[in-house]
């Protein structure tokens, strides 16, 4: 089944308890994993300049409120799942962080930037970069101040 704009959740009114619950329900994540991501989305995301939007069942953030084709969603939903058991074959909580990643300490999730031409080629490493931090909200980054 297709996600629709219904299965965006805001995350900017959600606490840890509300998003460890909702997504309990929707996925198949461990408790572990649920607290691992939340953490991560919060670090990352939580000075966004855009509200971050997360769908539940396939654990990623999705920028400028769009919605992955299914199949997409499928890769999504498989990736995540896949870093999900790979971390905790390894004893990390995050496979992208390694093992200096604690098992209750962060966790893998999908993003989806919809028709962002981000990698099509055109424009310097920097200007891709750039395209990709705007689309979820982090252009904040891109200041060398910080």
């Amino acid at each position: 089944m297709a996600t629709t704009s219904a299965d965006l959740v805001n995350l900017s009114s959600m606490d840890q308890k509300a998003f460890t619950s909702l997504v309990s329900r929707s996925s198949k994540a461990s408790q572990a994993d649920i607290q691992g991501v939340w953490t991560t989305i919060s670090t990352l995301l939580g000075r966004a300049s855009a509200t971050p939007v997360f769908i539940p069942i396939s654990q990623a953030v999705v920028a400028q409120n769009s919605t992955p084709p299914p199949a997409v969603e499928a890769s999504l939903a498989g990736l995540t799942s896949a870093a999900h058991e790979a971390a905790t074959a390894i004893l990390c909580g995050s496979i992208l962080g390694g093992k200096s990643s604690e098992s209750d300490e962060f966790g893998d999730y999908g993003i989806f930037l919809g028709e962002l031409d981000v990698l099509d080629g055109v424009g310097s490493d920097e200007e891709k970069a750039a395209k990709f931090l705007k689309a979820l909200g982090l252009e904040r980054w891109l200041d060398n101040s910080e």
